[in-house]
């Protein structure tokens, strides 16, 4: 029998659970508490004197725990998920602000080179004047989006449940956001963070759940896009 930092081998065999669970919990915690009290996220704890957000379903949705991956898998494309998604919750995108701070590549300035107005910061990635369609215009479209993908896969009673809170979510999306002070709630979608509003639409399971879907499909199409 071998074993190192992460996982416990019989005859070059991996042996799932016990050391390597109990390891991985570890390092899940570590990762959470380093995350959590990173800088770069304090505008998500300042203002947030009302508990806006679900961290439950939050960093859920961050550390890709809803993946088809096992526990003992580690896909490139998983990997891939769900660094985009932390340095995304960290306003860490690759970015020319960010190349110029770390000086990549001898890069001479941090000004967007689309549409050269202005520094392209994370913020910018989303809202600069080249981009093809509107945060706006890309949530309604995923949420037809969302519909037409429901229809394919002929789950014609979660359609009816989507038509009927389609306002709904949309309404709490276009609201002013509590804690990101001069932005609407979309902008808390885009970080990947789930407003605890989205649990009042429904005390179903079931339809929370699909809820939950539209707000990931949106996810998905807002990072596709921009």
């Amino acid at each position: 029998m071998s074993f190192d930092d992460f996982n416990l081998y019989w005859k070059k065999h991996l042996i799932p659970g016990g050391i390597r669970a109990w390891r991985k919990k570890c390092s899940e915690l570590i990762w959470k508490n380093e995350m959590l009290n990173s800088r770069k996220v304090e505008d998500l704890f300042f203002y947030n004197h009302k508990g806006e957000f679900d961290w439950n379903r939050t960093l859920q949705f961050i550390s890709n725990r809803n993946s088809n991956c096992t526990s003992w898998e580690i896909e490139k494309e998983d990997v891939w998920e769900r660094s985009y998604k932390i340095k995304n919750f960290l306003k860490d995108l690759p970015t020319y602000e960010v190349f110029y701070k770390r000086d990549v590549n001898k890069i001479e300035t941090d000004q967007c080179i689309r549409c050269k107005n202005g520094v392209e910061n994370w913020d910018h990635l989303w809202i600069c004047e080249k981009n093809e369609l509107t945060i706006k215009e890309v949530i309604e479209r995923s949420i037809s989006d969302f519909e037409e993908h429901l229809l394919n896969e002929e789950k014609h009673e979660e359609v009816k449940l989507l038509q009927n809170m389609n306002f709904s979510f949309l309404k709490i999306l276009y609201e002013k956001s509590e804690v990101l002070i001069g932005k609407e709630k979309y902008w808390e979608l885009i970080r990947g963070v789930y407003n605890r509003k989205f649990n009042t639409l429904s005390k179903d399971k079931d339809e929370k759940e699909l809820i939950n879907e539209l707000w990931v499909f949106c996810f998905n199409a807002l990072k596709k896009e921009f």
